[in-house]
């Protein structure tokens, strides 16, 4: 059992991250032109805030409070409570991700728009499904920060390769979803006039 103090810092954070996504799920809701808040995936997939951002940060505060376990670990090991450990730990960084994503689209289920208007709704459901697991594995591989040495490298290289997802992959599947996610189109079509 963690002790009071240690929870309790943790769901400040659980709620802080949770707060975070709402807020900026809600600016983007308040701040986009009504044309690009048709489709969810123009809101929150195609923008960079959500995953050079909102997901660094939150990989951020996931690898940090493993780190906070990484001093005590020679006790924890002496005691045999390293997979006990590894299992809450592992809770926590799903947590913290799930917190950022129920955060991010509450605000639009609650506005009741409609999700899916540019493309078909099971591409755009695998994309927001595969957006998560991506997510989900990434702050899945910040364990090993408990286990190994140079936590900050691998804090940097699940950011790094978050944004390789986001901006080779994620950015490629858009445009198979729809022809308005294709700059050039884009470009010709709506920035021309």
């Amino acid at each position: 059992m963690l002790p009071t103090k240690t929870k309790r810092h943790y769901y400040y954070w659980l709620i802080g991250i949770f707060l975070m996504g709402i807020l900026a799920s809600a600016n983007a809701l308040l701040t986009f032109d009504p044309q690009d808040k048709k489709d969810v995936l123009n809101v929150y997939l195609y923008p960079h805030m959500l995953s050079l951002y909102l997901q660094s940060f939150v990989l951020i505060i996931s690898g940090k409070e493993i780190m906070n376990f990484t001093t005590v670990k020679p006790y924890i090991s002496l005691r045999g409570g390293d997979n006990d450990i590894g299992a809450r730990l592992w809770t926590a960084v799903i947590l913290n991700a799930a917190a950022l994503f129920l955060g991010i689209f509450i605000p639009y289920i609650v506005v009741g728009w409609s999700w899916f208007t540019l493309g078909s709704w099971q591409l755009g459901t695998a994309l927001i499904v595969l957006h998560i697991v991506v997510m989900l594995v990434l702050s899945t591989l910040l364990l090993g920060i408990y286990y190994q040495a140079h936590p900050y490298l691998q804090i940097l290289a699940a950011i790094m390769l978050n944004l390789v997802f986001h901006y080779m992959i994620e950015n490629q599947l858009l445009v198979k979803y729809s022809i308005y996610f294709d700059q050039l189109w884009r470009d010709i079509h709506l920035y021309s006039h």
